[in-house]
């Protein structure tokens, strides 16, 4: 990465927009900034410690089983738990959210209610992290992740979200709109030069986040550049070569749960995107064109 200057305008800016957003989030959560206000180890550790202590106080005098005094401990110190959980992933989206997100129109009740019963769960940082992307998506567009999506990512184990990540490296956006380009490769054991193997691509058909046997039929125009794809410096368009039907299919496609899944995703590799385009122009006669931003170079294939 290359130096960062920063300004101290710009940064009081988005500590005003964190602040806003914060606020917002809190009205969802009540009671979440305050929590977040003292060490969140130290406060969950000395609220689990009075927890226990008296609810074996009450079963010493209600004359309860060691047993049941147990169980009762062990429910009291999961749910204190599950709030720390909780609050460090609000703590998270919080910088995430616009600041002018009206926050009680944006979201309905029984999506958030199916979003905290899946998320309070969630004790990994980085998949904290993933589901503070959701919610901060949810609130700044009403929509924006189903029920179905939070259903997948609550099941994806590591390897799957290692897989999926591989996946969105190969997501064009563009006028196609969010359009996955994937090709077997020759041995027929892995796509995109050995980036994903069959066994991965199955795992995520599985997860219902591609499907394996759909696929997209996109429109060209003879002598009609098309952007299909644009990330960093460089943008990448197409059109009908002129032997080549007006129509190219790309398989597989994302499903819907994928694509919503797919804006946690922000990295992308345009040169592997051209060279599977390349690949299948050969037989499917498709033009291609590289245009590095503020530039007019171009390469057709």
């Amino acid at each position: 990465m290359g130096d960062v200057n920063i300004d101290l305008k710009d940064l009081a800016g988005v500590g005003e927009a964190i602040e806003k957003g914060s606020r917002g989030l809190a009205r969802l959560f009540p009671g979440w900034a305050r929590r977040s206000e003292v060490n969140a180890e130290r406060r969950a550790t000395e609220q689990a410690l009075q927890s226990v202590r008296e609810i074996r106080r009450v079963a010493r005098q209600e004359g309860l089983s060691e047993d049941v005094t147990d169980y009762f401990c062990r429910d009291s110190v999961r749910r204190i738990t599950r709030n720390e959980n909780l609050d460090q992933i609000v703590s998270f989206a919080a910088p995430m959210v616009d600041e002018d997100a009206e926050v009680s129109d944006l979201v309905g009740s029984e999506w958030l209610n199916y979003y905290v019963d899946h998320a309070e769960r969630v004790t990994d940082d980085e998949a904290q992290r993933a589901w503070a992307s959701v919610l901060a998506g949810e609130v700044n567009k009403r929509g924006s992740f189903s029920k179905n999506t939070m259903q997948v990512l609550s099941v994806m184990d590591t390897e799957d979200a290692k897989s999926f990540r591989k996946l969105c490296l190969f997501i064009a956006d563009g006028i196609y709109g969010r359009t996955l380009v994937m090709a077997v490769d020759e041995d027929g054991t892995s796509y995109n030069d050995g980036t994903l193997t069959y066994t991965e691509m199955s795992n995520l058909a599985a997860l219902g986040l591609i499907d394996m046997g759909g696929s997209a039929n996109l429109s060209l125009g003879k002598s009609v550049w098309a952007l299909f794809a644009e990330y960093g410096d460089l943008s990448v368009s197409v059109s009908r070569a002129e032997n080549g039907g007006e129509r190219f299919t790309l398989s597989p496609i994302l499903t819907r749960v994928g694509e919503e899944l797919s804006r946690l995703c922000d990295e992308r590799d345009m040169p592997g995107i051209v060279r599977t385009l390349e690949a299948k122009a050969g037989r499917d006669e498709l033009r291609i064109m590289t245009t590095p931003k503020g530039g007019n170079q171009h390469q057709p294939g």
